[in-house]
């Protein structure tokens, strides 16, 4: 999907064996690299732990217990070390959610899930704070159109991703790709006769815009599908109360569930443990939820509220933050001010990374 830059998967195209076969050159590369000998130590360091040039160094090193940290690619971190992940789970540079549990949210500092309610709130408002740097460039809409009001409320809204986006950057999906849950899902609500509002991604790249284009096209004549413009905010949608709000794994899921509504997904996702979705296990059970409305269950808005305090603790709590993230300031600044990594407070903030890396090493 990123390497071809295509919005599905194509099992016969030759692209995609040639991908494999790297696959294989990398893994015996590493192979031979990482020799299990008694008196020889490795680490390996990275930055994602994604697409085979990176994930499979990754899991070779973590199959093999090796000291194996990625820098600052996950989410809200500055580096993480992966060690002890658990039989099943896929090593990934944005962190072990699995591990994540109500019980864990007990050990939090009350401050800590006080700012994770007023940072919940605020986003439902469409206002961003650090833990949510890649929605910061998201404007208020103040347009208010009635037609587009009167579709959403009640009825259900389909949030899109970016088609070039990563659908698989967590343990599993019932879809094999973005474009296929979109298509499945437009289909069966137009067939069956279900509106449905589809909200493109504010975020999406330009080749994305193109495939929703191609989507509004197939779908013209349907009086079912009602398109969203993808500027509407997040705070407009919640205020006409929709009777459910569909994704893949986004991040909306916290926000409509502290608005009090239903959220349906499709596939394995952060908050997965704390219940505050309804989860498909697979398509069969996805077409379930999505068709009886009645069967999809209200998740927690106190949870809601935990996961978003365990899941961001680095932000609220600021630890082990990414430079730019500590300098609350993106890569595109580094354009303006060529000097940013050269300043006292980035060198210092580097020194004691380093520092903490280290110590990282040292305890292994």
């Amino acid at each position: 999907l990123r390497f071809k830059n295509t919005p599905r998967i194509n099992l016969k195209d030759w692209f995609l064996k040639d991908i494999i076969w790297r696959a294989f050159a990398i893994e015996n590369l590493f192979e031979s690299l990482i020799q299990e000998k008694a008196n020889k130590k490795y680490y390996l360091f990275g930055t994602y732990g994604t697409y085979i040039n990176h994930g499979i160094p990754l899991r070779i090193a973590c199959k093999k217990n090796i000291f194996a940290m990625t820098l600052g690619q996950g989410f809200n971190s500055e580096y993480l070390l992966h060690k002890n992940i658990g039989n099943g789970i896929i090593p990934s540079h944005c962190g072990y959610h699995n591990k994540y549990s109500i019980k864990k949210t007990n050990l939090l500092k009350k401050e800590t899930i006080v700012k994770a309610k007023k940072s919940l709130s605020a986003r439902c408002q469409d206002i961003y704070d650090s833990s949510m740097t890649y929605m910061s460039n998201i404007k208020k809409n103040n347009i208010e159109n009635n037609l587009t009001s009167s579709a959403i409320n009640g009825n259900r809204i389909l949030m899109l991703h970016d088609f070039f986006d990563s659908p698989h950057i967590y343990n599993w999906m019932v879809f094999p790709d973005f474009w296929t849950w979109t298509y499945e899902t437009i289909l069966y609500c137009h067939k069956n006769k279900i509106i449905l509002n589809v909200k493109p991604h504010p975020n999406q790249i330009l080749e994305s815009k193109k495939i929703v284009s191609e989507f509004k096209d197939n779908f013209k004549d349907s009086s079912f599908i009602n398109w969203l413009p993808a500027t509407i905010n997040n705070s407009k949608i919640f205020k006409q109360k929709p009777s459910l709000i569909i994704s893949v794994y986004g991040s909306i899921t916290a926000e409509a569930t502290f608005m009090k509504i239903p959220v349906l997904l499709a596939g394995d996702h952060p908050a997965i443990n704390f219940k505050i979705a309804n989860t498909a296990i697979n398509k069969k059970n996805y077409f379930k939820l999505l068709s009886n409305l009645k069967l999809n269950k209200l998740g927690s808005r106190k949870n809601a509220i935990l996961f978003t305090a365990l899941h961001h603790r680095n932000v609220f709590e600021k630890k082990n933050l990414a430079l730019f993230h500590f300098l609350n300031k993106s890569t595109n600044d580094l354009d303006e001010d060529i000097e940013l990594l050269n300043k006292k407070n980035s060198i210092k903030y580097i020194d004691k990374s380093i520092y903490r890396i280290q110590d990282e090493i040292e305890n292994f």
